[in-house]
C-alpha cells in the first residue's frame, strides 16, 4: 500500500514539474507608493488540528501601500512546539511569533531610511515618508 501511495505522489509531482516548465512563472514586484508605505502582518492558529492534537500556527508579513499593492516579505506555517490548552493560547503564540518577525523587518526598514551608510536609498524617498519613519 505504501508503494502505491508513493507512486501516486510521484505522478502528481512530475505533473506539477511539467506544468511549471511549460508555463514559466515569474515574480512581479509592484511599485509601491513611498508616501503611504506600511508594514502589515497577519497571524492565525488552527487549534489541535494535527493528529497528535497539537496546533498549526502561521503568519504572513507584507509591505503594502494604501492602493492595496503589496510585496510579500515572508510567510510561515508550522507545527506548534508546545502544547496549547486553548484557542486563545494558540492565537497568542502565533501573534507573538509574527510580532518578532515584523519588528525585525521594521527595524531593518527604519535603519535603511535613517542610517547614513544607505544615502542612495534615502535620497530616492520622499521627505514626508522619512519624517514619518524617524518620528515613529
Amino acid at each position: 500500500m505504501f508503494a502505491k501511495n508513493s507512486r501516486a505522489h510521484l505522478k502528481h509531482l512530475n505533473r506539477a514539474v511539467r506544468c511549471e516548465i511549460r508555463n514559466l512563472l515569474a515574480l512581479h514586484f509592484p511599485m509601491l507608493d513611498l508616501e503611504t508605505l506600511q508594514l502589515v502582518g497577519y497571524s492565525d492558529a488552527s487549534f489541535a488540528s494535527n493528529y497528535d492534537l497539537t496546533s498549526r500556527l502561521g503568519y504572513i508579513v507584507l509591505l503594502m501601500d494604501t492602493k492595496w499593492k503589496a510585496i510579500l516579505l515572508t510567510l510561515k506555517t508550522y507545527k506548534a512546539r508546545r502544547f496549547t490548552r486553548s484557542v486563545l493560547g494558540a492565537e497568542f503564540t502565533a501573534f507573538s511569533d509574527l510580532f518578532d518577525v515584523a519588528s525585525s523587518f521594521f527595524s531593518r526598514v527604519t535603519c535603511s531610511y535613517t542610517c547614513s551608510s544607505t544615502a542612495n536609498f534615502s535620497s530616492t524617498s520622499s521627505p514626508k515618508a522619512l519624517a514619518r519613519l524617524r518620528s515613529g
